[in-house]
């Protein structure tokens, strides 16, 4: 689901300026501030900035949403990687992918400015630069997009297919667990409901040896649920600092 920025994600990471004015709620540019030069006017409260183009916060968040357009939809390109059925369709799909994000981390190389284009009223809240909390922030996810771009580049359609299996195995020995767990749920028998609680301790200890090689390869970090997650996220995560990405 598309995450839209709202006004308070956008005044959480803005440095709200000051001036002799008074704020009036969506107000013009010039109600409360006829005595400033230019300033934020209104802008903070739901009415006109007096920086001359008497723009709103409102107006311009829908600009700055469609600047950010590009995150969403990330993890579906992602995963239709390792659904492709060919080994050229995968390999066009990784490219595209590949692109993607290498076109996204350029962006955030710029300290995440071009996203915010359309807004009159930058970071620092003075139409001048942004501030530091954004700029970290901006370059932990540009960190981040290149460790997926490393993966991408990396990932085969021979590493793909192996790596299938093994998810097919892993879920397979849990189907198996899920089972155990029904049957001695359901038994009565003391001495084959002992017997059940062993096979299930032993699937277990298969289970968690099994995955913690399987967290191992690389391919596991690209498609695993956390890191599904994480890109679902991530532009409402810019804004709160949430997320690995931004640890």
């Amino acid at each position: 689901m598309t995450y839209e920025i709202t006004k308070e994600d956008f005044l959480f990471i803005v440095n709200k300026p000051r001036c002799r004015g008074t704020e009036i709620r969506n107000g013009n540019e010039k109600e409360g501030h006829e005595n400033c030069g230019n300033c934020k006017g209104n802008y903070f409260v739901g009415g006109e900035c007096n920086y001359g183009g008497r723009h709103t916060m409102e107006e311009e968040l829908k600009q700055v949403n469609k600047n950010f357009e590009q995150f969403n939809g990330l993890v579906k390109k992602k995963g239709k990687i390792s659904e492709a059925k060919s080994e050229s369709k995968f390999q066009k799909r990784r490219d595209k992918l590949i692109n993607e994000f290498q076109e996204l981390k350029k962006k955030c190389d710029g300290e995440g400015k071009e996203f915010f284009q359309g807004s009159c009223i930058g970071l620092d809240g003075s139409q001048k630069g942004f501030t530091k909390k954004i700029k970290e922030t901006f370059f932990l996810l540009a960190e981040g997009l290149k460790n997926y771009i490393r993966i991408v580049q990396n990932t085969t359609w021979e590493k793909i297919r192996i790596f299938r299996e093994n998810l097919e195995k892993l879920e397979a020995l849990s189907n198996k667990y899920t089972g155990l767990v029904k049957e001695y749920d359901n038994e009565k028998d003391p001495v084959r409901k002992a017997h059940l609680f062993a096979l299930m301790a032993e699937k277990q200890k298969e289970i968690a040896g099994f995955r913690l090689e399987l967290n191992k390869d690389p391919l596991f970090e690209l498609f695993s649920k956390e890191k599904d997650e994480e890109l679902n996220n991530i532009v409402k995560n810019i804004f709160h600092g949430d997320g690995q990405f931004f640890k």
